[in-house]
């Protein structure tokens, strides 16, 4: 009885929220686009590049390539809004699609919130 009171106690104290594994950054203060390549090694482009959103798409796809596949199911899902992008994590491997032979599943995607760019 004693262990099922510490497991309950143990779970009522545990943090919900999920762990952030990613550096921080922003659009003000510190954490502002001319501040982004000093935030994490992995940013240090940002210092170096001369271009940025839109991109020049230089390569285009075959139009005539076959019909994508969809195998979409009900899921579990995570939903992480970090303040600068909302992100869905799927829990079971039960979404595919298949291209060319391919197969392909969904792991998550994620959208920024404010975005940079207006559709």
């Amino acid at each position: 009885m004693l262990t099922l009171g510490a497991l309950a106690l143990t779970a009522c104290t545990s943090p919900l929220k999920k762990e952030e594994t990613h550096t921080h950054w922003g659009y003000t203060g510190h954490e502002s686009p001319e501040h982004w390549a000093e935030l994490s090694p992995k940013f240090r482009i940002c210092g170096e590049g001369k271009n940025q959103t839109p991109i020049d798409i230089k390569h285009t796809i075959d139009g005539k390539l076959a019909p994508i596949k969809l195998d979409y199911r009900p899921s579990n899902v995570e939903i992480v809004n970090n303040g600068h992008t909302i992100q869905v994590d799927f829990k079971e491997a039960s979404n595919r699609m298949q291209l060319n032979g391919k197969t392909f599943t969904l792991k998550q995607f994620h959208f920024h919130v404010p975005s940079e760019n207006l559709i």
